[in-house]
């Protein structure tokens, strides 16, 4: 696959998104080291699957609702602390810019914290930010150059018919 005629957008979907969340800046804009990651994960994936005999469960869902139920963790994070332990790490290590205050949530509290967004722009903010990494996954995982076929099922009956069915 000739991965170079595709967009920054389209390589950074297609990148594992737990290895992309943990890239630097310039790594994410950089088209190179993208298609590296990406035929890297393909290879470790197609060199390991061949060897055996596999099934590929994949939960199918609706977008919309996930979409809402991120949304609904978010609050539900704040609402249970977040903002909280965010502060008490800060004031525990003293220092708000190692790594892992950069992740997800921990970013925007501090920016709260500082005044430097409302709490609603918080909210907010970490909400995008869990979708686009729910996208990414989901963009990852159903993505046809990775050379696997998923099987799509709805409920835990389905499931288990597909693995009877594989036996």
């Amino acid at each position: 696959s000739d991965y170079s005629a595709l967009s920054l957008e389209e390589l950074q979907e297609l990148v594992n998104p737990d290895i992309f969340y943990k890239l630097n800046d310039s790594d994410k804009k950089n088209p190179r080291r993208l298609i590296r990651l990406i035929t890297k994960g393909t290879n470790v994936i197609n060199n390991i699957l061949p060897e055996f005999e596999y099934l590929l469960l994949y939960k199918s869902y609706d977008w919309e609702a996930l979409k809402n139920n991120i949304n609904l963790r978010v609050e539900q994070m704040i609402n249970s602390g977040l903002i909280e332990e965010t502060k008490g790490l800060i004031d525990k290590y003293k220092d708000a810019s190692l790594p892992a205050m950069k992740m997800m949530g921990y970013k925007e509290s501090i920016e709260f914290l500082n005044s430097q967004i409302s709490k609603t722009q918080c909210i907010v903010q970490i909400q995008a930010k869990h979708r686009q990494y729910a996208r990414r996954q989901r963009t990852w995982f159903e993505g046809k150059s990775r050379g696997y076929n998923l099987q799509y099922f709805k409920s835990t009956n389905d499931a288990r018919l597909l693995v009877e069915n594989f036996l």
